[in-house]
């Protein structure tokens, strides 16, 4: 931020003194530039006001030029960050661009301008100006207010903009114009280029026969958000539809590739065919994540296996298997109640079915006592 005259210097100073206001600048480079300032507002018109500005020829004024213009460059963003705030005040009285081109309901942007058809059925085809975006009506006293406080009104009066704050916001708003049909004729470009990208990918994905991987499906996911971001901004309901029904089919590719029951619904919509090569993904997947483990188990052959006691709990290791019934209060049973007493060692008969029990409590049926 910048309060007072930028070239503002004190009376008594040294040529060499930094300046209060331009730290970079020395008194004699401030007045230089105090110089330049009287001779560019010497100029007829704004026209040539702009002429002389850009005189890139050598003249009695062109250190001094160079002086102001790398001063107001190197600030412009990086400290004053005017962009962000014309942004914003444009944003803020719904005249930003997006707001502009949906209200005009944009059909197409051209790469090299910007153009809008009034409707489907109609060919006439009208260029979209700063005029149309009411911003030069709309956003003056706003913007004016947020650069220059009260200072940007005569007298305080909110009324009206003093006539040199009106006609330096007029142009900033032109020049901004500007950099908003550069940046939106770059994005068109981009918007073309990302939607023929997901036209190949979607092909490759849904075609007949299609085998594709679970990186493949979260690719296509990650360009599709990237799209629809900026197809936000356009409010254009239509090709966001579009684009929304492809990303769920998708999204229901992936969720079939990892198991994801939560959207069964949309995974039975998709063809047959692809279902199953997605199941077949999910049983390599599962397949390719099992991993050795060094410290696995190595079993002992034979019929039966002793393994030799870990403690698990402390306070009951020095109990006898009596005295662990006694403190259970079931020293003379000797059984947890409601618990199978003997096992079928042969896994014949179902345990918990009438005949099952009948069998297991029959001494002679060959039942085995159940151990832990």
């Amino acid at each position: 931020m910048v309060i007072g005259i930028p070239w503002h210097t004190d009376p008594n100073a040294a040529p060499d003194t930094p300046m209060p206001n331009v730290s970079s600048w020395s008194t004699a480079i401030a007045e230089s530039v105090k110089t330049y300032a009287r001779n560019l507002w010497a100029q007829p018109n704004i026209v040539a006001q702009v002429a002389y500005a850009r005189r890139s020829y050598t003249d009695n004024d062109a250190q001094d030029r160079m002086a102001w213009n790398g001063w107001v460059s190197a600030n412009w963003s990086a400290a004053w960050k005017l962009n962000c705030i014309i942004d914003e005040v444009l944003a803020e009285v719904r005249c930003s661009p997006y707001d502009t081109l949906a209200w005009f309901k944009v059909k197409k942007v051209h790469p090299d301008i910007l153009i809008i058809i009034t409707s489907p059925l109609d060919a006439s085809i009208q260029l979209l100006t700063l005029e149309d975006s009411q911003a030069l009506t709309l956003a003056p006293n706003a913007l004016a207010f947020k650069l220059f406080g009260d200072n940007a009104y005569p007298d305080g009066d909110p009324t009206f903009l003093i006539l040199a704050v009106k006609s330096f916001i007029d142009h900033l708003l032109v020049n901004t114009w500007h950099r908003y049909r550069k940046a939106l004729s770059q994005e068109a470009k981009d918007i073309a280029k990302k939607e023929a990208s997901l036209d190949i990918q979607w092909q490759a994905l849904t075609a007949d026969g299609a085998d594709p991987s679970i990186r493949d499906i979260k690719s296509y996911l990650v360009h599709i958000h990237s799209l629809m971001m900026i197809l936000h901004c356009y409010q254009d309901a239509d090709m966001l539809s579009n684009h929304e029904e492809k990303k769920k089919c998708i999204e229901a590719m992936l969720a079939a590739a990892q198991n994801d029951d939560s959207k069964i619904d949309e995974i039975a919509q998709l063809p047959k065919a692809l279902r199953e090569a997605l199941k077949k993904l999910l049983v390599q997947a599962a397949l390719e994540n099992i991993q050795p483990d060094d410290g696995m188990l190595e079993l002992p052959d034979g019929n039966s296996i002793d393994f030799s006691w870990k403690e698990g709990v402390k306070d009951l290791s020095h109990f006898t298997e009596d005295e662990l019934w006694a403190h259970l209060g079931l020293k003379e049973a000797k059984a947890i109640p409601l618990f199978q007493m003997y096992t079928d060692p042969d896994a014949a008969i179902e345990p918990w079915t009438d005949e099952g029990e009948s069998w297991l409590k029959n001494p002679d049926s060959g039942h085995k006592p159940l151990h832990a």
